[in-house]
């Protein structure tokens, strides 16, 4: 094949530029020019086809989807030169495309960089057109950058499977990294899992993430994926908080409450407290109100003393109640008012000890019978003292025959230990039942007798006990309410909390 003169009509070879009969110039063709731009042995069997021609004309005028096809046809063949020199021919046409935003040419540019196919292995090349191409929306890039990024074994199952989130997250939102941050913190029995855990609590936290700061608190607090650094806890609770975290208000409240941290400081405990929006448990209420009441880290208040009292008191804390009925009493930064103590006393008394005792120091006497009972007082006791005169024989008692009465024998005394396993430990229960009267201890056989807790009550003639639970200070811890057998002890505890469960103990 060559030329044909379109002045004679001549057939020319192609090596000639002019004809061999009338000398007439040649006029290339569009397709000759191409041929002419792109000769060589790599273009030799690419350019047989008349389709791979036309796709190579509307590659050379920058079609992107055009040049990433050229670059596809050298990526994948192995022909008409050696493999590299189609490599780096796909390089260039992947590079092309690439750079005018092509997803997929993206993704194979990274491919040629990560392995070093027609280009040195670059591996940062390769992550940064990884993420063009991902953040394009091509998905096995996405897998493909995070694993070029995050090459440990920590991040294995979160590629795996929580791609997106991981992605997310690396892009910079905060609300994700503190999510992947949560991830790693539920899965913490790795260690690895608890550095990757504070990283993204940090990244999230530097982004202003307020649980993120609060998070991040509680890492510095315990040593989690850190050292443990409490003035750094302290600065990121303080941040959470300010940022409208109310349960970092509450935290930092409890940590000046309680000294837990830093040294007790109440008023600062109250502050955070107000700030938490009045998130405030019975607890912590009855606990202020004993700091101003003695003056415990804090300006003896009565007044705020009987008011943090009452507010715990009206929330079921039994100290509280105790407390408040004293204040009542004694007019203690309130006004005197017994009836009111009376009935604070009573309704902590079924489980604390102090309120038992002054509930009874208090309460009134039984009215005495009124004067028009008199006569029905009189007739009854003439009516037992006639039937005790039939039932003796005799109209008024023994006769001088009879014998001397014999004093009454002493009441039965019962000793009893029960023991039982009562949750993950065996307990053992030590009782003295004397004429109804039961005292006796309670207490943990895994601990040692310094931990014996006190028990007191009565028992019914219908075998009823009911014992009330103190410690060495007087304090009580709890309520048994329950059935009694002989041999065995059956019902419900009650805690200083008013929860309950159920028991049973044995001898």
């Amino acid at each position: 094949m060559g030329w044909i003169c379109r002045r004679c009509e001549t057939q020319n070879p192609n090596r000639l530029k002019i004809c061999e009969v009338c000398d007439n110039p040649r006029k290339c063709s569009p397709l000759d020019k191409l041929k002419e731009k792109y000769k060589g042995a790599r273009f030799r069997n690419f350019l047989r086809s008349d389709k791979n021609c036309r796709l190579l004309a509307s590659a050379d005028n920058n079609d992107a989807d055009a040049q990433f096809e050229v670059g596809e046809w050298f990526y994948g063949r192995k022909t008409g030169g050696s493999s590299e020199e189609n490599d780096k021919e796909a390089v260039i046409w992947f590079k092309k495309a690439a750079l005018q935003g092509h997803v997929t040419a993206q993704y194979y540019l990274a491919l040629c960089y990560e392995n070093g196919r027609g280009t040195p292995q670059i591996k940062d090349e390769a992550q940064k057109w990884f993420k063009k191409a991902a953040d394009g929306g091509h998905g096995e890039a996405k897998r493909s950058y995070l694993k070029l990024k995050y090459n440990s074994d920590t991040y294995k199952y979160v590629i795996r499977n929580q791609c997106d989130l991981l992605f997310k997250a690396d892009a910079g939102d905060r609300s994700y990294q503190y999510s992947l941050g949560e991830w790693f913190s539920i899965h913490q029995s790795l260690s690895s899992y608890r550095d990757a855990a504070f990283e993204w609590y940090t990244k999230a936290a530097e982004n202003g993430d307020c649980w993120a700061m609060f998070k991040l608190g509680e890492c510095y607090e315990k040593g989690l994926g850190c050292y443990s650094n409490i003035s750094n806890a302290i600065k990121w609770y303080k941040k959470a908080a300010n940022g409208g975290n109310e349960t970092a208000c509450v935290k930092l409240a409890q940590i000046y409450l309680y000294g837990k941290l830093v040294s007790k400081d109440v008023e600062e405990a109250v502050k955070w407290f107000n700030k938490a929006g009045g998130q405030i448990s019975d607890d912590d209420l009855c606990e202020i109100g004993h700091s101003y009441y003695d003056g415990d880290e804090a300006p003896i208040n009565k007044t705020k003393a009987f008011q943090y009292f009452k507010k715990s008191a009206e929330k079921g804390n039994i100290t509280a109640q105790y407390h408040l009925g004293v204040c009542y009493e004694n007019g203690t930064g309130v006004l005197q008012d017994k009836k009111k103590a009376l009935y604070w006393y009573e309704k902590a008394a079924p489980y604390d000890i102090r309120a038992k005792k002054a509930f009874d120091r208090l309460k009134p006497p039984p009215p005495p019978p009124s004067s028009s009972c008199w006569w029905k007082l009189i007739l009854g006791l003439g009516v037992i003292v006639f039937l005790v005169c039939i039932f003796v024989k005799s109209p008024i008692g023994p006769g001088p025959d009879d014998s001397s009465p014999k004093p009454l024998p002493p009441p039965p005394v019962e000793y009893v230990t029960m023991t039982e396993k009562i949750g993950r430990f065996d307990v053992s229960m030590s009782l003295e039942i004397n004429s109804g009267h039961v005292s006796g201890s309670y207490r943990y056989l895994h601990k040692t007798t310094t931990d014996e807790l006190f028990l007191s009550g009565d028992l019914d003639s219908f075998g009823n006990m009911h014992l009330i639970e103190t410690n060495n200070e007087g304090w009580t811890t709890g309520v048994f309410s329950g059935d009694y057998a002989g041999n065995h002890y059956s019902g419900t505890f009650t805690n200083f909390r008013g929860q309950s469960m159920s028991f049973y103990l044995s001898k």
